[in-house]
C-alpha cells in the first residue's frame, strides 16, 4: 500500500471554531500618526488614527502596540492626542470615547469621566492641572484629580467654542486655537482657563500652537506660521524660506523647530525668522517631534515613521511594529501575499506576512483599492491613477487604462474570461477575453452603478447596484435581469453549494443580510438587521464570513446564515474592510487603519493525522451514534477530487454542508454539531467521483 504524508481534515463544530483567533501580521507598515511625545526616562509614545497607543523603548526604532483597556476606533478615528504628566501618568484621548489614563507606561489604561465631547487636545501644567479642548463645539474641560472630575472653562470662549489646540507656556499662559465658525482665532488665559481673552490673530484657522520662552508659534491653515513674543498683542508672519504654507505641526526642542509641512519638514534655528527643508519634498508630514538625544522623528502620512540622527541629511523607515495602514483588498498569488492599501499603494509579501516590500516598477498611485489575482497568476491592481497589470509577480506593471477606469470588483469564470464592475465614472459590468488587454461591455444598455460583483460555480454572474437591486446574468453579461430592486447591494458571495448571500439596504424594506437557494430567483432575509456588515465571503467549506464597519467586528455562519457566531477574537480594529481565504482555508482580514490580521488555524481546520491512504472509497458509521449534540464522520479517498458532503433531515432536506471542496487522497474526519437542530433522524451523504454512499444517524437530546 502507497505510503505519503497524510493530509486530514477536521471541520470543527461551532463551539470549538468560536475559539479560533486573529492575529495581527507584522505588515504592511505604515498608517497614521496623530502625535509623539516622550517621558523624562527617554520612552516614547505614539497615538495613531485606527490602531490605538504605541509605545517605543529604543528611540522609536520599533513600536508596541499598548492598548489594554484602550477602546477600539469607531470611525475615522482613533488616538487623537494625549499628554503625559510630570510624575508620567499618560492621558489620552479617543475620539468621542472619551480621556483615557495610564499609570505604567501605557500597559493598562482606564477611563476617566469625561464627559462626551471630541477631544483634539490635553496639556497638563505643573501641578497637573489637565486642560482638554474639544473639536465639537463644547470648548475647553479642566480636571485637577487626575480626570475624576471635568469642569467646562469657556468663560470669553465664543460659542460654539470649537478648539483645534491648546499650548502652555513656560511661565502658565494658556493659548487656545478656534478653528471654526465666525472667529478663527487664537485666545489666550492668565488664570487657568477661568477667563479667556482675544488675541489679534484672527481669521487664521490655527492648527497647532507651540511655544519657547516668550515666542509662541501658531501653524494657520494654509497661510503658514505665525509668531508673537508680546503675548498675542502683535503677531508676526515667519514664512521666510516656506515652500509650502499648509503647515500640519509644530514641535520645539531648544534652539530648534520642525514645522510638518503637506511637502516635506521645514527646521528653523533661530526662532523661525529662516526656514530650511531638510527632507520628504513630496510628502505630506502630519507629526514632528525631536527626542532629547537630538533624533528627528517625523510622521509620512499612510507611511509611517521616519528617523534622522543627522537634522535631516538621511531618513530611515522606524514602522516596525507600527502596522495601521487602512487595508482595502487581499489577494494570494504563487505563495505571495498582495496587499492594496488606502493610503500607502500596493505592498508584497513573500514570506507570510512578515517583511513587506512596495511595489512600484510601472505601478501608480497613492492608493490601490483593488487588487486581483486570475487563475493564469496575472495580477490586476485598480489605483487612483488607473488599471495596471502584472505578469511576473508584481515586479513589473504596465497602465491597462487610466484614472476614468475605476473598477471595484474583478471576477473569473472557468474560461478564464474576466467581468469587472464599475460605478462613476465607468458604470455597469465590463468583460476582457484577453487577460484585461482590452475590455468591452457585453450589454451596453445596462448602466448601473455597480457595487460588488460575484459569479456562481455555475458561471451565473451576479451584480449588486447602488440602488437598483440585485442583477444575474447566465450568458456572461450579454443579458441582465433584475433579481431584487430597489436596494443598496455592498457585497455579494456565492457558497460552493451554489447559495447568494448579499448585504442590502433596502428602500421602504428591511436592512441586513440576504440569501437566495435558488439561484438568485428570490430572496429571503436571514439576519443583521440595520447592522453594517458590509463585507460578505464564502470559504471552501461554505462558511460564511460577515465583516462588519462601525466597530462591529466579524461573524461566521456554519449552516448557510440560519445561525451566526461572533469570531472577532484578537482584532483591536474591528472595522472590517476586507475578508478573504488562501488556499489552506486561512482567513485574512483587512481593516480601517488597523492593519491585516489572519487566523491563528484554518477556518476548515486542516491537521495532518496519519500518513496512510485507504485502498477504496470508504465512509464509516459516525461515532459516538446515537448523539447529543455532535458526532464524528470519517471518510477515506484513495484517489484526489472534489468531494461533498452533506448533512440531511428525515425530509431530504439539506440542513449542513460540511465539506464541498478538492480534497488530496487520504483518510479525513468531520466534526459535525447540530446544537441548533432538534432530536431525531438524520442522514449524511458523501459524493465524489465515482461514489456515493448514505448513512443515518440518530440525534437525541
Amino acid at each position: 500500500m502507497k505510503k505519503f504524508t497524510l493530509l486530514c481534515i477536521l471541520i470543527l463544530s461551532n463551539t470549538l471554531f468560536a475559539q479560533f483567533s486573529w492575529q495581527q501580521l507584522n505588515g504592511p507598515q505604515g498608517g497614521i500618526v496623530s502625535q509623539i511625545r516622550g517621558n523624562s526616562s527617554g520612552v516614547l509614545f505614539m497615538g495613531s488614527l485606527g490602531g490605538g497607543m504605541f509605545r517605543s523603548t529604543d528611540n522609536g526604532i520599533t513600536w508596541q502596540q499598548k492598548v489594554n483597556g484602550f477602546p477600539g476606533p469607531v470611525f475615522d478615528d482613533g488616538t487623537v492626542t494625549f499628554a503625559i504628566a510630570n510624575d508620567g501618568d499618560i492621558f489620552a484621548s479617543s475620539f468621542t470615547d472619551g480621556v483615557y489614563r495610564s499609570t505604567n507606561n501605557g500597559e493598562t489604561w482606564i477611563n476617566t469621566n469625561f464627559p462626551n465631547a471630541f477631544i483634539v487636545t490635553i496639556v497638563i501644567d505643573q501641578n497637573k492641572r489637565i486642560y482638554a479642548g474639544t473639536g465639537g463645539g463644547s470648548g475647553v474641560f479642566v480636571s485637577t484629580n487626575n480626570g475624576l472630575n471635568w469642569i467646562q472653562k469657556n468663560n470669553g470662549l465664543p460659542v460654539p467654542a470649537q478648539i483645534s489646540a491648546i499650548c502652555l507656556t513656560q511661565s502658565g499662559e494658556l493659548y487656545a486655537g478656534i478653528a471654526s465658525g465666525n472667529n478663527t482665532s487664537v485666545y489666550r488665559s492668565t488664570d487657568n482657563a477661568e477667563n479667556w481673552l482675544t488675541t489679534n490673530l484672527t481669521n487664521a484657522n490655527p492648527d497647532n500652537i507651540v511655544s519657547i520662552g516668550a515666542n509662541v508659534f501658531a501653524a494657520a491653515y494654509s497661510r503658514g506660521i505665525y509668531r508673537t513674543t508680546n503675548s498675542g498683542e502683535n503677531w508676526l508672519l515667519v514664512n521666510n524660506g516656506l515652500t509650502n504654507n499648509k503647515i500640519n505641526r509644530l514641535f520645539i526642542n531648544n534652539s530648534q523647530i520642525l514645522a510638518a509641512s503637506d511637502s516635506g519638514v521645514f527646521r528653523s534655528t533661530n526662532n523661525g525668522n529662516n526656514w530650511y527643508k531638510i527632507g520628504f519634498n513630496d510628502k505630506k508630514i502630519t507629526e514632528v517631534f525631536i527626542t532629547s538625544n537630538n533624533t528627528f522623528i517625523v510622521s509620512v502620512f499612510g507611511e509611517g515613521i521616519y528617523r534622522t540622527t543627522n537634522n535631516g541629511t538621511n531618513w530611515i523607515s522606524s514602522a516596525n511594529g507600527f502596522n495601521c495602514n487602512a487595508v482595502t483588498s487581499i489577494a494570494f498569488s504563487t505563495n505571495n501575499i498582495y496587499a492594496g492599501l488606502a493610503n500607502n499603494g500596493l505592498m508584497r509579501s513573500s514570506d507570510n506576512g512578515n517583511t513587506w516590500l512596495r511595489l512600484y516598477n510601472g505601478f501608480k498611485g497613492s492608493s490601490c483599492e483593488l487588487i486581483f489575482a486570475s487563475p493564469n497568476g496575472y495580477l490586476f491592481a485598480q489605483s487612483d491613477s488607473g488599471l495596471f497589470r502584472s505578469t511576473n509577480s508584481g515586479n513589473n506593471w504596465v497602465m491597462l487604462a487610466g484614472p476614468f477606469f475605476r473598477f471595484n470588483n474583478i471576477v473569473s469564470n472557468q474560461n478564464g474570461h474576466l467581468f469587472a464592475s464599475g460605478s462613476y465614472p465607468l458604470y455597469g459590468v465590463w468583460r476582457s477575453t484577453n487577460n484585461g488587454a482590452s475590455w468591452d461591455m457585453p450589454d451596453p444598455n445596462f448602466m448601473s452603478s455597480i457595487y460588488s460583483l460575484c459569479i456562481s460555480q455555475s458561471g451565473t454572474l451576479f451584480s449588486g447596484s447602488s440602488g437598483g437591486g440585485v442583477y444575474r446574468s447566465t450568458n456572461n453579461g450579454v443579458n441582465w435581469i433584475q433579481s431584487l430592486p430597489y436596494a443598496v447591494v455592498h457585497s455579494l458571495t456565492t457558497s460552493p453549494n451554489g447559495n447568494i448571500f448579499g448585504h442590502f439596504d433596502v428602500s421602504l424594506g428591511q436592512d441586513g443580510i440576504y440569501r437566495s437557494t435558488n439561484n438568485g430567483l428570490n430572496w429571503e432575509y436571514i439576519g443583521f438587521g440595520d447592522n453594517d456588515y458590509y463585507t460578505l465571503k464564502s470559504n471552501s467549506a461554505g462558511h460564511i464570513f460577515a465583516g462588519g464597519f462601525y466597530v462591529a467586528g466579524i461573524y461566521r455562519s456554519t449552516n448557510n446564515g440560519s445561525n451566526w457566531t461572533e469570531v472577532s477574537s484578537g482584532i483591536f480594529n474591528r472595522m472590517i474592510t476586507t475578508i478573504t481565504f488562501d488556499n489552506s482555508g486561512y482567513s485574512y482580514a483587512g481593516t480601517y487603519y488597523g492593519g491585516m490580521y489572519k487566523t491563528n488555524i484554518s477556518t476548515i481546520g486542516i491537521e495532518t493525522v496519519s500518513s496512510e491512504i485507504p485502498g477504496k472509497f470508504l465512509l464509516e458509521q459516525n461515532y459516538p451514534n446515537p448523539f447529543n449534540p455532535e458526532t464524528k464522520i470519517k471518510f477515506g479517498l484513495p484517489n484526489s477530487g472534489n468531494v461533498k458532503l452533506s448533512v440531511y433531515d428525515a425530509s431530504g432536506r439539506v440542513v449542513e454542508e460540511l465539506v464541498n471542496q478538492q480534497l488530496n487522497s487520504g483518510t479525513f474526519e468531520v466534526t459535525w454539531n447540530g446544537s441548533n437542530l432538534s432530536s431525531g433522524a438524520y442522514f449524511y451523504k458523501l459524493e465524489t467521483d465515482g461514489f456515493v454512499e448514505t448513512k443515518k444517524m440518530i440525534m437525541i437530546k
